[in-house]
């Protein structure tokens, strides 16, 4: 299933039956992208809400990877790295920004 087929699905059901799309690993990662989304429009993008949504995606994606690795189903495993690459350049990104001020 392609992402943007999943969230259709998970989206229609929170509007038709919002008690059985309620589940933390439907609700957080939703949560997670509409943090980043704020953030994508922001002048300064905070800090803290970017690794809030890094942290609620990052659910999900933690357990894609243990059940791929589990499975074992490597490409499921693999789909997980280009979040993981993202996310640590996003880190060290505020990281130089914060040593640059510093200096």
């Amino acid at each position: 299933m392609f992402l943007i087929q999943g969230e259709i699905e998970v989206v229609s059901k929170l509007l038709n039956d919002p008690l059985s799309a309620f589940h933390p690993f439907t609700v957080l990662p939703m949560i997670g992208q509409v943090l980043l989304v704020t953030t994508l429009f922001q002048g300064s993008p905070s800090k803290l809400l970017t690794y809030l949504g890094m942290c609620g995606i990052g659910i999900l994606l933690l357990f894609m990877l243990i059940i791929g690795l589990i499975g074992p189903n490597i490409k499921t495993a693999l789909s997980v790295l280009p979040f993981v690459c993202i996310s640590i350049m996003v880190v060290r990104h505020h990281q130089s920004i914060r040593s640059g001020q510093e200096n």
